[in-house]
């Protein structure tokens, strides 16, 4: 298995269509290794579309064809299958690994999906090391003995907000949930957070965004963390708030999986703002540039589309050439979708994203995903999923215009359950619902459409949203 590019995989879905899915997309996976999860969720998962002899974890039967041998970190509570990594183990004889280059690929890593299914992208050694100094510095953990820095990250290590960077560079202690979505809502995952919180006490953490503003309208909660990072989407200037009452110093970054963690800024109490949202500042070696649709500067304070160029070298998307054209710009620029300007201090400010991406308890999703899955409604003849925002949170909350066929009876009870089933969400991540089924459904006689006859996206949302306002 030497030279072997560990592909990080997901467990969300009850049939394994994400996991089957996402090894298809990536091709020659020889091997797959994992953890059989509580009560063997994980191995009922892979049931479905494998048989492993229990003995040697041979590969008999898959739908994944290069696949010959599947290994458990640990034996199964029930299950028969019992092969695990310490049947791998041989001492017999030294084996001699090959050279490393730091440009070699450490890892496959999936993106956050906020342009539909999640794309893979081969991350080097390099890439890992240099996100972990970034992490260090932004954190400013720099000066401080390994003992002392213990950090909490619930993110999943398939993504790049979750990778170990800054464990591997800072040798720390990291805290983390074996399964973040399990929790049946938000409130009850932020609930269970603060107690992690309050128990082990981390020198420093990473929340997403919402998490860290639910964190935030807590009332009488104990615990202090030196450093909090935050990023993954607009980060509004309200997170400030927790400014020596959570936390000393707030780490606002900016990154991706294609380009590492290219931006960042450091907020302390003397920190004042008067903007919506807080911006970031390029990292050392990184260049941004706010353009036009025809890719030339804006002046600022004037909006547009975020590039980014970082020593991160981007050489595409796994086995997706049609998506990587899209994002690679002359002169090693990255295009990346994001919308936002420089403000009056040269930091940039991301407001939005380009594209009609939801960010929803943390997870990017996209409405047309969840709008496949409703059109297959016997009733349903269009659909529009578009976001309005939580008056708490500023998370996005799903909603969807509904155009109905003919003398149809479909209610709004009935299109939510039908979606809910169509989306198979395990029971172990309910938390997911919030994301994948609208909270409000309207039923419109008709949706506007464009010159061309296509559904007009944004005439659908602004005749749709006041009438949600007046249901909720």
């Amino acid at each position: 298995m030497t030279r072997a590019k560990p592909l990080h995989l997901t467990f969300h879905m009850k049939d394994g269509s994400d996991l089957k899915r996402m090894m298809q997309l990536v091709g020659n996976c020889k091997m797959i290794m994992f953890d059989p999860g509580e009560g063997d969720r994980h191995l009922k998962i892979v049931r479905n579309f494998m048989s492993i002899d229990p003995q040697n974890g041979h590969v008999t039967q898959c739908e994944i064809p290069d696949l010959k041998l599947a290994v458990l970190h640990s034996p199964p509570t029930k299950a028969v299958e019992r092969f695990t990594l310490q049947n791998l183990y041989y001492d017999g004889y030294d084996v001699h690994l090959p050279q490393i280059d730091p440009d070699d690929t450490a890892a496959i890593l999936s993106t956050s999906g906020s342009t539909g299914f999640p794309k893979m992208v081969e991350f080097s050694h390099y890439t890992v090391i240099l996100s972990g100094y970034n992490y260090h510095y932004l954190l400013q953990t720099e000066s401080f003995d390994k003992t002392e820095l213990i950090y909490f990250n619930d993110r999943p290590f398939y993504w790049t907000g979750g990778y170990p960077h800054w464990e591997i560079v800072t040798g720390g202690t990291r805290i983390t949930q074996a399964n973040p979505f399990a929790p049946t809502s938000a409130s009850a995952g932020t609930n269970y957070v603060i107690e992690i919180l309050q128990k082990e006490r981390p020198f420093c953490a990473v929340f997403v965004t919402p998490m860290l503003q639910q964190i935030l309208h807590q009332e009488d909660i104990q615990i202090k963390i030196r450093s909090v990072f935050t990023g993954g989407q607009p980060v509004p200037s309200t997170c400030l708030d927790g400014l020596g009452k959570i936390f000393d110093n707030l780490a606002v970054g900016y990154g991706g999986t294609e380009f590492g963690e290219g931006a960042g800024k450091i907020y302390t109490a003397a920190s004042t703002l008067s903007q919506k949202y807080l911006g970031v500042a390029p990292l050392s070696g990184v260049d941004l540039k706010v353009v036009d649709c025809n890719g030339l500067i804006v002046k600022s304070p004037a909006s547009g589309e975020v590039y980014i160029r970082t020593p991160v070298r981007f050489e595409g998307y796994v086995n997706n050439k049609d998506k990587t054209k899209n994002v690679i710009m002359p002169y090693g620029w990255y295009k990346t979708d994001d919308y936002g300007y420089i403000d009056a201090n040269n930091s940039l400010v991301v407001s939005g994203r380009i594209s009609d991406v939801m960010e929803i308890s943390g997870a990017k999703v996209a409405p047309f995903f969840i709008e496949a899955e409703m059109k297959k409604h016997k009733d349903v003849k269009d659909v529009v999923v578009f976001p309005i925002k939580h008056a708490l949170t500023d998370d996005d909350v799903p909603c969807a215009s509904v155009l109905t066929q003919r003398g149809a009876s479909v209610t709004e009870d009935d299109l939510r359950k039908f979606t809910r089933d169509k989306m198979k969400i395990d029971e172990d991540v309910k938390m997911l619902e919030d994301a994948y089924v609208p909270k409000h459904i309207i039923f419109l006689e008709d949706l506007p459409t464009t010159g061309t006859g296509k559904i007009d996206r944004k005439a659908t949302i602004k005749l749709s949203v006041p009438l949600i306002e007046n249901i909720k």
